[in-house]
């Protein structure tokens, strides 16, 4: 009975986290557009709509799509794309370290997808 509850309460904070980690993108795609970078600041806008409904409909998505997890990497690795393509010729070498950080991200996104048991379920 106890495990119940302690897996209850972590999906809760996974939830949670999903939903903080949410905002970050939403609120430096606000700041991107006062800077008037309108390009980026859409991409991290969209991305952090898209984060969030993921992290609103986890476990509705988790039935039907192989790895959920696999779409928080995906986004995460896209988001770190759209720094290195914010800092390409502004910073000396940031970009280069967020590049890195795109593809441990979109690497791990892929090896979730490949590992995680197939569903029947269609779309």
């Amino acid at each position: 009975m106890g495990i119940f509850f302690k897996r209850k309460k972590s999906e809760k904070w996974n939830k949670f986290s999903h939903l903080l980690a949410a905002f970050i993108p939403l609120v430096h795609g606000y700041e991107k557009l006062e800077e008037e970078h309108t390009t980026s600041g859409v991409l991290f806008i969209a991305c952090g709509l898209i984060f969030l409904s993921v992290a609103l409909f986890h476990h509705k998505l988790h039935q039907k799509i192989r790895s959920v997890d696999a779409i928080f990497a995906f986004l995460e690795g896209l988001i770190a794309l759209i720094l290195v393509g914010d800092y390409w010729g502004n910073k000396h070498y940031l970009q280069f370290a967020y590049l890195l950080v795109a593809a441990i991200y979109i690497t791990r996104s892929i090896v979730l997808f490949v590992k995680s048991p197939r569903h029947q379920h269609a779309l």
